[in-house]
């Protein structure tokens, strides 16, 4: 949706065509950075708790308490 938004824009020379269309390029900075760095920040979290939940179930695993 953007990137033909983008390149209408490009196509144009009028100028108050390119400032109409520097909104939707705004618009991205502004929403789609943000999500995206929260997304990955998640993300990378996700794989943490994963990582430390593999390494207790490991550990917990390899420590086998003696038969009475």
């Amino acid at each position: 949706m953007f990137g033909s938004l983008l390149q209408a824009c490009l196509s144009e020379t009028d100028l108050e065509d390119i400032s109409l269309c520097s909104v939707p390029l705004t618009l991205n900075l502004l929403y789609l950075r943000p999500l995206l760095v929260t997304h990955s920040i998640i993300f990378l979290m996700r794989i943490w708790v994963f990582l430390i939940h593999q390494n207790f179930l490991f550990c917990a695993l390899s420590q086998q308490e003696p038969d009475l």
